[in-house]
């Protein structure tokens, strides 16, 4: 039984790379059956850290599709697994999570109250904020067009590179800063797959941003930009953004 157990585990490992790939290609129901299958194997097994780490992706994929009551769904079942099994490493970043849905789904006030929640209990708890707070409220700023604000909150992020070179070529274009847009968009080309991790409304405020970009540039203004963030790597694109910043963090 012990050999069967730690068999399946092993195969549902292997199995969530090919999920992964699936889910990246742009294969979003294929993505989907294989989650589900693979949870199933992992709750058999009783393996809670490991049905956490699926029902995460199952839920993140979900909000990549714009299903946004199913992401917040699996998003409440990640919650209920680190409770029961005292995994409160992650709760931080479940609230976090829960608040991109929000953010996502146009529920600001949500958003807002689930920010304060995740610094509430970072404090209590000694864990850190974790990139998608700071996320949420760069967006929020940027909504506001507080870009000052937007960009102190994304200063603080060291990871999530191409969501970061998105949010920084959507937030100079919309500023008028095109040619740093340009620069910044042309860096994602080496990243085909990098929208099918994105959220309905990012997708559609980058392809708003492509637009006012291409119809804002001289056409060898645009090529050239846009060759330039070809040669970049996406942390060259970041620290490019950075020091080229649409707006003065001061």
């Amino acid at each position: 039984m012990i050999r069967e157990i730690g068999y399946r585990e092993g195969e549902a490992s292997i199995t969530l790379h090919l999920a992964r790939n699936e889910f990246l290609l742009g294969n979003a129901d294929r993505a989907l059956e294989i989650y589900h299958s693979v949870g199933e194997l992992f709750r058999a097994a009783g393996s809670p850290g490991k049905e956490y780490f699926v029902t995460n992706h199952l839920a993140l994929l979900y909000l990549a599709q714009g299903d946004y009551d199913q992401a917040e769904h699996y998003f409440e079942i990640v919650r209920t697994v680190c409770k029961e099994n005292g995994i409160r490493s992650q709760l931080i970043s479940n609230i976090d999570s829960l608040a991109l849905v929000a953010m996502a789904a146009g529920n600001l006030d949500r958003a807002n109250q689930l920010v304060e929640e995740a610094y509430r209990f970072s404090h209590k708890s000694g864990y850190e904020i974790t990139p998608e707070i700071f996320f949420v409220q760069a967006r929020m700023a940027i909504l506001k067009r507080d870009y000052p604000q937007a960009f102190a909150y994304l200063k603080n992020i060291d990871g999530r590179l191409l969501q970061l070179v998105h949010v920084y070529g959507t937030m100079a274009a919309a500023q008028g800063k095109l040619y740093l847009a340009a620069v910044l968009f042309g860096s994602l080309e080496a990243y085909p797959w990098w929208t099918n991790i994105l959220s309905p409304p990012e997708c559609e405020a980058y392809q708003q941003a492509l637009e006012v970009v291409r119809a804002g540039l001289r056409n060898e203004d645009f090529s050239a930009a846009w060759t330039k963030g070809k040669a970049m790597s996406a942390r060259q694109a970041v620290a490019y953004a950075r020091s080229n910043a649409p707006v003065s963090a001061g």
